[in-house]
């Protein structure tokens, strides 16, 4: 996923490149690294396992986004389309050397960086760092491996 100009609507960028919503059965909606993203979004909202990121929207995603629509007040249709990605915009926040997703929870975020090797806040591509659940103890980071359905899926 790539982010520029203004941090407040990277995602909602992303949906105009993407064409249309994520969902169960939608296109761009399998094996690909933006339903990660998605999935750590709600790993860190305790809407999801860790185990459970694994760049398929299925029925557990889904039920998932539906959770976190309501959560922030929008039509829970377990889409991810421009609205749920314009509020997921609202809670990123720049932080130091890498750009946050602020999770609800006191202590849930999703950290990646923005950016090539400068890690610069004016663009690029994004990549999955650090997920941290509200409870401030679970931690995934980049370079280990999230096991689903027999097979390791390791993350970049």
């Amino acid at each position: 996923m790539d982010g520029t100009g203004a941090l407040t609507d990277d995602f909602g960028d992303h949906f105009d490149e993407l064409g249309n919503s994520l969902c169960s059965g939608c296109g761009e909606s399998s094996n690909t690294d933006i339903v990660m993203l998605w999935q750590s979004i709600l790993v860190s909202e305790r809407l999801l396992d860790f185990q459970d990121v694994d760049g398929y929207f299925g029925s557990q995603t889904k039920a998932a986004t539906v959770k976190w629509q309501q959560r922030h007040r929008l039509d829970d249709d377990g889409m991810v389309g421009d609205a749920t990605w314009s509020k997921a915009d609202d809670r990123l926040q720049w932080n130091g050397s890498v750009l946050r997703y602020r999770s609800g929870g006191p202590f849930g975020f999703v950290e990646f960086h923005r950016g090539d090797s400068s890690k610069s806040r004016d663009g690029g591509a994004y990549h999955l760092h650090k997920i941290m659940q509200g409870d401030g103890v679970q931690v995934f980071e980049r370079g280990t491996r999230v096991h689903h359905r027999g097979k390791t899926v390791s993350q970049r």
